[in-house]
């Protein structure tokens, strides 16, 4: 393991004020891309092998990431997407050597390659776009399509294909014509009943879109809420249905969502709180902002003199630029305005609380819930940030990772955690770092469903934590303070 990241911040709970320290290091396998964190589906619980690729090695651990062993998967020119089914079965699924427009999947029992077979032109999105639920195994279609995309063809529709012979052969099960959808997003058995499944769609609001299946697959019923109520943009109320994760419990689906869900002029970039010291006499503060991207001075106010903090708002100024600060203040009303130090650079928190949010239309990812039942009527639970790529059970609540692509509004990927036993309430832990400004989908929708003992495992785009590998492994603990 390489070395670490360390993030700590205190938060204040429904049960008082409680501290989240994470841990964010490598695993010491260079140019390896991570893939999945096998996931009992029994007791809802991950284990210890993890398996990534590099190109079309295929990359694999059994003890929790301190040890690695490679496979060369023939007949694929990169793998893409790896799941490991109840019996130990590995199914992957890349671009086929021979044609790189068409999606290879190769079964691995017991360490040998048993199946090699072309399956249509796509595979799968991410974690949450294939399941199993008992013998039955399904995976929904990711095609890339674009506006220009030609209408209703076969490599631009999406299919779910399933196999009940543990990845031996495939069958088309359900099929959307593009652009009635641009592709699936997630595919997820619900636990419990041997034979329901649900999928998801995108991308645009008539285009993000719910079905469920009793019949493991046989036949469909499309159950999106069009009267979800959504204080967003007007005509953006389906996004709250467009998501990449999907987690069910006994009782509810629980989701964050792949989009602002609203106006992206109206994102909030958020502010952060400018402190100072008292100065003993002080009749007044005055905050001076100084824009060393354009070498000017952009504020200067006058504060009373039984004031420590300032908030610098994002939504005013140019989020790219290198704003600093300066607090002067002065004993007398005559007197001149004297510093306290010199320029500081002004932290990049983004802070955002939605209570202090006026506008009816808020432009910001939520987290979600429906009932099990059949109605699958929408209950925004609370507001998060910048669409969420990840979503990982880690015992006491749900940590979501966002994805960074609208720089000008949110430069860095963001984390949040949101506890279970208060699910209206979203903590904004920390901001993954972005020093070379990339435009990315930072895990790619790749990561662990749960965490174990607080462990987890998630992609990560070189260039954010690291140039030399896309995994990350994820520590968490939260625990009451003193």
């Amino acid at each position: 393991m390489k070395m670490k990241r360390i993030f700590s911040k205190l938060i204040q709970t429904v049960e008082g004020e409680r501290r989240v320290d994470v841990e964010i290091g490598h695993p010491s396998v260079p140019g390896t891309r991570f893939l999945e964190h096998r996931f009992n589906r029994s007791t809802r619980e991950s284990g210890d092998e993890i398996l990534a690729c590099n190109g079309s090695l295929l990359v694999h651990s059994n003890d929790g990431g301190k040890s690695w062993k490679s496979k060369k998967i023939g007949g694929i020119d990169t793998i893409r997407n790896a799941f490991t089914s109840s019996d130990g079965t590995i199914i992957i699924a890349g671009t086929d050597e021979e044609d790189l427009t068409k999606n290879r999947v190769a079964v691995i029992k017991k360490g040998k390659i048993v199946s090699s077979e072309v399956v249509g032109y796509h595979g799968w999105h991410g974690t949450f776009a294939i399941d199993e639920n008992e013998d039955c195994i399904m995976f929904s279609e990711y095609p890339n399509n674009v506006a220009s995309s030609p209408h209703n063809t076969p490599e631009t529709c999406a299919h779910v294909h399933r196999t009940r012979d543990g990845g031996l052969t495939w069958e088309v099960v359900f099929t959307v014509e593009y652009p009635e959808i641009r592709h699936f997003h997630t595919c997820t058995a619900v636990p419990g009943t041997g034979c329901e499944w649900l999928i998801t769609s995108g991308d645009e609001p008539s285009q993000s879109r719910f079905w469920l299946s009793k019949d493991n697959g046989d036949s469909w019923t499309e159950v999106t809420d069009t009267e979800a109520e959504v204080d967003t943009t007007p005509g953006c109320e389906l996004l709250a249905h467009r998501t990449v994760v999907m987690l069910i419990d006994d009782e509810s689906y629980i989701w964050a969502t792949d989009d602002p869900v609203g106006d992206m002029d109206g994102f909030d970039s958020g502010y952060e709180i400018i402190e100072w010291p008292i100065v003993e006499g002080a009749t007044g503060y005055r905050v001076v902002i100084r824009d060393y991207t354009d070498r000017g001075i952009v504020a200067k106010v006058e504060l009373p003199s039984d004031q420590k903090t300032f908030l610098f708002d994002w939504n005013e100024h140019k989020i790219d630029h290198d704003y600093r600060y300066r607090i002067q203040y002065r004993i007398k009303e005559e007197d001149e305005w004297e510093d306290t130090g010199m320029y500081t650079v002004i932290s990049r928190e983004y802070n955002y609380h939605p209570n202090e949010k006026k506008s009816e239309e808020v432009t910001r990812s939520r987290l979600v819930r429906s009932s099990r039942d059949n109605s699958f009527s929408l209950e925004v639970l609370c507001e998060l940030g910048m669409h969420i790529r990840s979503m990982v059970d880690v015992g006491e609540g749900y940590l979501m990772i966002s994805e960074a692509k609208f720089l000008e509004k949110c430069p860095c990927p963001q984390v949040f955690l949101v506890l279970k036993n208060d699910l209206g309430s979203c903590h904004h832990l920390f901001n993954l770092p972005n020093p070379h400004k990339l435009k990315t989908g930072v895990t790619y929708s790749r990561s662990s469903i749960s965490a174990k003992k607080g462990v987890f495992f998630t992609q990560m785009q070189k260039g954010i934590l690291s140039d030399q590998s896309e995994m990350a492994m994820w520590e968490i603990s939260i625990s009451e303070t003193e």
